[in-house]
């Protein structure tokens, strides 16, 4: 008689926290699906809930079959760029009146992220999640009782095998004054991080690239954009809002400026010293062709939304008429990164964006 396996041992850098407040990244950047068909099950008798509470959100016809890893698969379907059940000012109208438990599992996970790895299971939450900036350190803790439902269904857990020299970097991403110089020192295996490379002119050509890749998407007929989704680039999405306060600001800045793509200001760094080590442990680097490269995507991204961050006002955020205001975090530096970084960090996750990030080679030899 064969041995009964042991629990997985559960692994964290830290408490996992996160409040939703409805920022729309989710619903509006990534396809919702593939569902289950309890997911469509619970839809469906959610569907009278809604209707009741919110008469005037069309809710007809909410699923749609597209492919999937080539096999046909069920997900809600996406109007004006958004999933069919998110709703401007409101956030989810199922979470909103039936509950966040009659969401689809996919939706309720987001961002948390469990992944197996040989005998522990490991928690993290992503930080491609424009509220992330305020919850990693001081939003509430994702309920027990919501882990312990996600790790007993058979589909709440991915399986991700560990990077190679994962123990390595994690120590070094743990280190208390890291930053960004020291990060690419690491990865040009500098001696020391005290003469970092330097990679100015590579961030500016690869936004370049970046920005060109923006518009041959937008400039394409949807028919011809694989799903038929200009995904987080859709007009109206939060992403895509950011993108374009990013490219407002980024066409009047001083292009002749001595250090054009600055290292992150010191408040900002604990922030981005997290979400570094969380793109490991969670397995996100597997998203990316390499560790090195998720790595130097996530550097750039972070790079590109401190010149942002230092250089655009409140007020021009506040004028922005898509979203209105930004949520606060008490810290305005803070409230232009986090978003921005975040909605980078999205938008670099897709495979043409990637690729022009990549198509220019690593920036030091």
């Amino acid at each position: 008689m064969s041995e009964p396996s042991s629990p997985l041992r559960l692994a964290a850098l830290g408490v996992p926290r996160h409040t939703c407040n409805h920022k729309s990244a989710c619903c509006s950047s990534f396809r919702v699906g593939p569902l289950l068909p309890e997911d469509v099950d619970r839809v469906k008798a959610a569907l009278p809930t809604v209707a009741a509470a919110f008469p005037d959100h069309p809710i007809d016809d909410p699923f749609v079959t597209e492919t999937h890893r080539e096999r046909p698969a069920v997900f809600l379907r996406k109007r004006n760029g958004f999933c069919t059940f998110f709703k401007q000012g409101d956030g989810c109208v199922i979470h909103a009146s039936a509950g966040s438990e009659e969401k689809p599992l996919v939706c309720q996970l987001f961002p948390l992220q469990l992944i197996r790895t040989g005998d522990s299971l490991r928690i993290a939450i992503r930080p491609t999640c424009l509220s992330d900036y305020r919850m990693w350190a001081d939003g509430e803790p994702v309920p027990g009782e919501f882990i312990s439902r996600v790790v007993a269904h058979p589909m709440g857990v991915l399986d991700r095998p560990l990077p190679v020299g994962e123990e390595v970097l994690l120590r070094v991403l743990g280190l208390p004054d890291l930053d960004t110089a020291t990060v690419l020192s690491f990865l040009a295996q500098r001696p020391t991080r005290e003469d970092p490379p330097d990679v100015q002119p590579w961030f500016e050509a690869r936004l370049d690239a970046v920005l060109e890749a923006v518009d041959d998407l937008l400039g394409r007929d949807i028919a011809d954009v694989p799903g038929g989704s200009l995904g987080p680039l859709h007009p109206g999405t939060s992403t895509a809002g950011w993108l374009n306060r990013f490219r407002r600001w980024h066409s009047h800045r001083d292009t002749h400026a001595i250090d054009r793509w600055p290292e992150v200001d010191p408040d900002l760094l604990p922030y981005l010293r997290d979400a570094l080590r969380r793109l490991v442990f969670a397995g996100q680097t597997s998203l990316f062709p390499t560790l090195p490269w998720a790595m130097l995507s996530y550097i750039a991204a972070a790079r590109w939304s401190a010149a942002f961050a230092a250089g655009v006002t409140s007020e021009d955020l506040e004028s922005e008429p898509l979203f209105g205001k930004p949520g606060s975090s008490g810290d305005p530096l803070l409230d232009r990164f986090g978003p921005m970084f975040s909605s980078w960090l999205i938008l670099l996750e897709g495979p043409r964006l990637q690729r022009a990030v990549l198509d220019g080679g690593p920036p030091f030899a």
